[in-house]
This record gives structure tokens, sequence and C-alpha cells, in this order.
């Protein structure tokens, strides 16, 4: 069955009509591309417009919200995060989401896992790089028995972790790895802490 667009004034398959319950076929009058064409224009001069009904309609719909970002997220591989970063840079959307594992450590706990396990080639980048810097960074007067009980407090305390005071890694600074530059401190803490804040830094 063909019908003719009141706009174009082509013929074409229904298919190509969106579905519309009130007409007497149950399709719109006008065709796909015309519709969307006459929705595009709108939303570009109805930007405040458009925007109030989508955040009305999110905040009615988050599960659907939630499951549309989900998937446009995967298809565009993280091009959400680039935005945000180039919007409010770097340093805030970190500090964004760390206060959001503070929160909600168990998400971040199960989200971390799966981004390793889907990501084991830039993990094991990553590993290697702090190896190799944490070998670097070993003076020969560490006392590693000194090291090793510092490591075996940590595991008595659970929650806990071995934090380097000054950072081995940063772009000011490349603290030593020895007994003298390690510290147990709650894990929220280390997380907070990063390699951004060191005694005395500048």
């Amino acid at each position: 069955m063909q019908k003719q667009c009141t706009k174009c004034h082509q013929v074409k398959p229904l298919t190509e009509f969106h579905r519309h319950k009130q007409s007497a076929d149950g399709h719109k009058s006008r065709c796909k591309p015309c519709n969307c064409a006459d929705t595009a224009r709108w939303q570009r001069e109805n930007k405040e417009k458009c925007a109030a009904r989508y955040k009305e309609w999110a905040a009615n719909n988050r599960e659907k919200t939630r499951a549309a970002f989900k998937r446009w997220n995967e298809k565009h591989q993280g091009l959400a995060y680039q935005r945000r970063i180039a919007k409010v840079g770097r340093e805030t959307e970190n500090a964004r989401s760390r206060k959001w594992a503070a929160a909600n450590r168990e998400k971040s706990r199960v989200w971390k896992a799966q981004w390793k396990k889907n990501n084991l080639d830039v993990v094991a980048a990553m590993s290697g790089k702090r190896r190799a810097a944490m070998r670097n960074a070993i003076p020969a007067w560490a006392d590693f028995e000194a090291i090793s009980k510092i490591y075996a407090e940590c595991q008595s305390k659970p929650g806990h972790h071995v934090d380097h005071v000054v950072p081995l890694i940063s772009k000011l600074v490349c603290g030593l790895h020895c007994e003298a530059n390690l510290q147990v401190i709650p894990a929220v803490e280390n997380y907070s802490k990063n390699n951004r804040k060191w005694p005395d830094m500048p």
C-alpha cells in the first residue's frame, strides 16, 4: 500500500510514514524524511523549550534515560567523557569521579573490575609502567624488612592502602620507594590524594 506525502508530494510505501493512531490509515500525512526535517528545524528554533521538555521527561523516565545513554556511550566509545573533559577540565571531572566513587564504593568496585576485564592490555601497560617506576625509585639503602612490615600492617587493616607520601610518578616530583616514604592510610583517602598532594608541595 502506498501514500502521497503532503509535504514533498511523492508517493511512497506506508513503511516510509511514521505511525499515527488518529489517522484513517494509521500513519502520518508527511513521510519520515519530511517529518524529521520539520522536527529538526523546530528544535533548532526552540532550543530552550526542547531542553525543558527533555529535562522533564528524563526526570520522569530515569531508567529509560540511563539505558539510552549507556547504549549511546558504548556505541561512541567514551565520547561523552571526552566532551565533559573539554567542557569542565580534567581536574574538575576527576574530582567529580572521585566524589562519586567515595559515595558508591560497591558500584565503583564492580565497575573497575569490569573495566579491567575489558581492558587487559591497558591494565598490563599501566602495571608495567608502575613496576618500572618502583624499581627505579628504590635506593640502595632501602630497608626491605621495614618495607615488608609496612605492607604486613596494611594487610591487617581491611580498606587501607600502602601509600607513597611523595608520589612515585607525578609531573613535579618523583618520590622514593623506601620505608620513610610509605604510610598506611584509608583507601578513600588514598584515592582522594592520588599523585596530586604531598608535604611541602608548591
